[in-house]
């Protein structure tokens, strides 16, 4: 399933580098590392990642649909550039839609895993324009994630997260500087 990811992840960007794909572009601005517009919309590659995962579990069919649902609306955001209230309203709507589902935690445990997703999901957004930064945190961390998850038998969560740092890994290749 994590060749896979990879595979999907590298085959989509490398088509949209080469112009093949209609993408919104970014345009450098004071934040980004790059010179000249470049494709958006590299995430699509690593949700297919994420779709492989799920091609290769059980049991994660919600956290895979609430992080597909949070791709679109990013893709939403690359396109019309949405504003942020908009962004952090679905944010929040994932978050407590997976807390409401998925766990039994305490309420005031509740709060602060809605908050924590929310502060993880923006962060990513203000690493974005950064060559590299984005995709090496997805690569390194959900690679960690993988590890940790199977060295307590979370075999399904391990498989999806090699899936999703395979994919990054990946995307790599089109966003170290310059990004393409």
């Amino acid at each position: 399933a994590f060749v896979l990811a990879a595979i999907l992840c590298f085959s989509l960007n490398a088509v949209a580098v080469r112009g093949a794909l209609v993408a919104p572009r970014d345009l450098p601005n004071e934040r980004s590392l790059h010179a000249r517009p470049v494709p958006r919309g590299g995430g699509v590659g690593i949700v297919c990642g994420l779709c492989a995962a799920l091609l290769a579990s059980d049991g994660l069919g919600l956290v895979v649909a609430l992080a597909v649902g949070l791709a679109v609306l990013s893709l939403a955001d690359d396109w019309r550039s949405l504003p942020a209230l908009v962004r952090l309203a679905g944010h929040l709507a994932a978050a407590v839609v997976f807390c409401l589902v998925e766990s039994s935690f305490p309420p005031a445990v509740m709060v602060f895993v809605i908050l924590a997703v929310c502060w993880m999901t923006n962060l990513y957004n203000f690493m974005d324009g950064a060559d590299g930064l984005a995709g090496g945190m997805a690569a390194i961390g959900f690679g960690t994630y993988a590890i940790a998850a199977s060295l307590v038998g979370e075999t399904d969560l391990a498989v999806a997260c090699a899936c999703i740092a395979a994919a990054a890994a990946a995307f790599l290749w089109f966003n170290f500087y310059p990004a393409k």
